[in-house]
């Protein structure tokens, strides 16, 4: 199949239009070639700048079809995985993420040079969902990872052959790292509720949706912002604050630590909250709107947390999202 690198035109309609995807494109040839290795901040998003000489390309096939949700939750939970790592760690091998609900399959891997950081792969990984969530369609991807020109890994979104293949209906998310049984059947769902940890019973996030309904897409990239964010810290690091921004800035999350309270709210606490409020709570209601949430340990409240719609205009101070690591 030809290949079509599209390089200085991307470039072009990327800085003129934010970099969003206004009206459907038709994807041009089999496979499609994206070089993003110019657009360093190739979002609004306050997730890690890349260091020097990080490049990735991306590579679509638009003749395989990959169903939304199944990418949006494979790539919530192995940002999550990431996330549970130092950030400076080298990956040897491969990181395979799969939800067999959505016949959706991601892996990240290192070459055998093994010079791939999870940095790079929170990186890529970032980057490669807000440039699919800005296309017509999801499609097969395979994403290039570069460091000054030396191929260093790649990540490979993909789906399985099966039935659910061409289902984009939004189901339970049992597949999910944090696997939520509330013995609560569909319709049965309430606008408040608790989620335990079923890995930690002491764990536990308190909801309550409210307000204003939002784009999926912006829930989740703005749940894909707060990973990629507390990626950058030890997940055992105190984290006294959080916020983060969807790809379009029509979405903010934040989480604040209780004062007053000795126990210790950590970044792997947020970012369990994350994907708990995102793949447990409003994915299986199908309830996209502003939420709030608390998460408990050991029956003490720790932390106080929103998800919510900016008015037009509107900005998210990023607090200590604002605070960027610097490549060395």
């Amino acid at each position: 199949m030809k290949g079509i690198t599209i390089v200085l035109m991307l470039l072009f309609v990327f800085l003129t239009s934010a970099l969003a995807v206004t009206t459907p494109r038709r994807v041009p040839s089999s496979n499609t070639a994206l070089n993003l290795s110019l657009l360093t901040n190739a979002s609004d998003l306050a997730s890690p700048i890349p260091p020097p000489g990080y490049e990735i390309l991306l590579q679509f096939d638009e003749t395989i079809l990959l169903n939304p949700l199944g990418v949006y939750i494979n790539a919530l939970e192995l940002m999550y995985r990431l996330a549970q790592f130092d950030w400076d760690l080298f990956i040897y091998g491969d990181i395979p993420m799969s939800a067999t609900t959505y016949n959706i399959w991601i892996v990240v891997a290192s070459v055998t040079s093994g010079q791939l950081k999870v940095s790079y792969a929170v990186i890529a990984l970032h980057d490669s969902i807000i440039a699919m969530a800005r296309l017509p369609a999801f499609f097969r991807l395979s994403a290039l990872i570069s460091l000054d020109g030396q191929r260093i890994g790649h990540l490979e979104f993909g789906r399985k052959d099966g039935p659910s293949d061409s289902d984009t209906s939004i189901s339970s998310a049992e597949d999910t790292l944090l696997i939520v049984n509330n013995n609560q059947s569909e319709g049965s769902w309430s606008n408040s509720g608790q989620i335990v940890d079923p890995y930690d019973s002491k764990f536990i996030v308190t909801y309550d949706f409210y307000g204003k309904a939002i784009d999926s897409k912006e829930i989740f990239t703005v749940a894909l912002d707060g990973l990629a964010i507390s990626a950058q810290f030890k997940a055992s690091e105190d984290c006294p604050v959080l916020e983060a921004s969807s790809m379009s800035g029509v979405a903010a999350i934040s989480i604040s630590k209780v004062l007053g309270v000795p126990t210790q709210l950590r970044y792997s606490d947020v970012t369990k909250s994350l994907l708990i409020i995102v793949t447990g709570v409003i994915v299986p209601q199908r309830k996209f709107k502003e939420v709030e949430f608390s998460i408990s340990y050991d029956g003490v409240k720790i932390a106080e947390g929103y998800m919510l719609k900016l008015a037009l205009g509107e900005n998210v101070t990023k607090g200590i999202a604002a605070s960027k690591r610097e490549w060395t």
